[in-house]
């Protein structure tokens, strides 16, 4: 089912965004797979998507305390309905920032399905997080 190839050269897409009430950054980098008509897209584009880490990412305190800093890939899928699934750290940094970044793409919900041959097909997407402080 899945046969989906990433390349970055579909999108790279990066801005930050502050967590809230810590003085700490995260950027967001996206990749997603080539050989779609339309690729899938979170409601508000890039935009809409950092207003919603904005509102929903909580860089862990203890984190924060300790200096842990860098960067957690997530892997997940989008799926034909717009909804989220196999949300899985492909590169990790940190139980508790890895376990924030899952939480964060898990609550991502309403996306425009990808598109192949005029039908909404499922698509494989990842995002780049880089807690800083």
């Amino acid at each position: 089912m899945k046969k989906f190839i990433f390349a970055i050269l579909m999108a790279c897409i990066s801005f930050a965004s502050f967590a809230q009430d810590k003085n700490a950054a995260m950027e967001v980098k996206s990749t997603v797979a080539s050989g779609f008509d339309k690729c899938a897209m979170y409601p508000g584009g890039e935009k809409g998507m950092n207003t919603f880490i904005h509102k929903n990412i909580d860089y862990p305190m203890a984190a924060i305390k300790s200096g842990k800093e860098g960067n957690v890939t997530v892997q997940f899928t989008v799926n034909t309905d717009g909804t989220v699934s196999n949300v899985k750290v492909v590169k990790g940094l940190e139980p508790s920032l890895d376990a924030e970044a899952i939480k964060v793409v898990s609550k991502m919900k309403g996306w425009t399905p990808a598109m192949k041959g005029g039908k909404a097909v499922p698509m494989d997407y990842q995002v780049n997080c880089n807690f800083t402080k």
